[in-house]
Parts: C-alpha cells; structure tokens; sequence
C-alpha cells in the first residue's frame, strides 16, 4: 500500500446499465404476476407449509406484482438517479463525506477522529465497508463507484490515513 494524497474525491452513484437490468428483470416479473392474479383458477403451497386457496392465491400472486412493481419504480428512480447524479464520496483529512445511499443525495460527514472501527463485508458479489463511528454506522458499498479500484483505492487510503491514529484494519 501507498500513502495517497488527500483529498481524495469519487462518483458515488448508482450504475444506469445495472438499474436498467433490475427495471427489465422485475418488470417481467411484475408483468408474469400480474397475468397469474388474473387468470389464477387454483391453489398454490408453499413448501408444505403454507397452503392457499384459489382466491388466497391470487391475493398472494397480487403482493409479489405490487413488490416487483416497487422495484420497478426503484430502479427507474435508480437509473435516473445514476445518469443525472452529482454524488460524490470524499475523504479528507478531516472526515468522510459520503451520500447516504446511492438514490439519496443527502450527505453523512464522519469525523476521521470518531472512527471506532471499519468492517469489510461480502454478500454475494455485493461488497460494503462499514465505518463504524461514534454516532453509529455508515455503509460504503463498492458497486457505487464507477470501478472497483476506485473502492479499493478509498479503502487503501481511509486504511492508510488511519494508520497514525492506531487504526483498525478492514476484516
């Protein structure tokens, strides 16, 4: 690792061809639920577990459309978002001044100083660090930046800024 010049600046928003993916997957989804709500004529178990009338079906077949309808409108909201989006996360030597999420342009300004600790976490293929500070937990997910070596770049360098202060390192 290299110590970096701070400050350091990155886009932080949301990817439109990946938004896009997400609007077309749970719009076929939506589209699928919406026609099984309408022509349901049977039952449907679940797992041996739950079990449903013709007419619990299509109430249960009518919730899945609305939620793959409400990702549907969060990925639009995510796509445009991403091609119109300014955000970006910053580190200085003073703090970390992040968007609250990729579809929320407020900021979170975490004081480099109430850092208590930073967690590296891997879901899937959906990787985060948790910056976990005095007044609670601020998430950076790596699929917000335009690469994944600008993540990696940001943690090297919050890793390395740290270092003078006793740091924790990203598990």
């Amino acid at each position: 690792m290299h110590e970096q010049t701070l400050p350091l600046a990155f886009s932080y928003k949301p990817k439109p061809w990946l938004m896009g993916l997400v609007v077309l997957f749970f719009g076929a989804c939506a589209a699928v639920l919406f026609q099984a709500t309408l022509t349901n004529t049977q039952g449907v178990r679940l797992m041996r577990v739950i079990e449903f009338g013709p007419q619990g079906a299509s109430y249960f077949y009518g919730v899945l459309t609305v939620l793959s309808a409400l990702f549907v409108l969060a990925g639009c909201v995510g796509f445009w978002r991403g091609l119109t989006s300014k955000n970006v996360l910053e580190l200085t030597s003073e703090a970390v001044i992040c968007p609250k999420s990729g579809l929320n342009a407020r900021l979170v300004t975490v004081p480099l100083d109430s850092i208590t600790g930073l967690e590296r976490t891997s879901v899937q293929n959906q990787v985060f660090l948790h910056i976990h500070h005095s007044g609670g937990k601020l998430s950076v997910a790596r699929q917000m930046f335009s690469k994944d070596e600008a993540f990696e770049t940001f943690v090297d360098a919050l890793t390395d800024h740290l270092a003078g202060e006793n740091a924790p390192s990203p598990n």
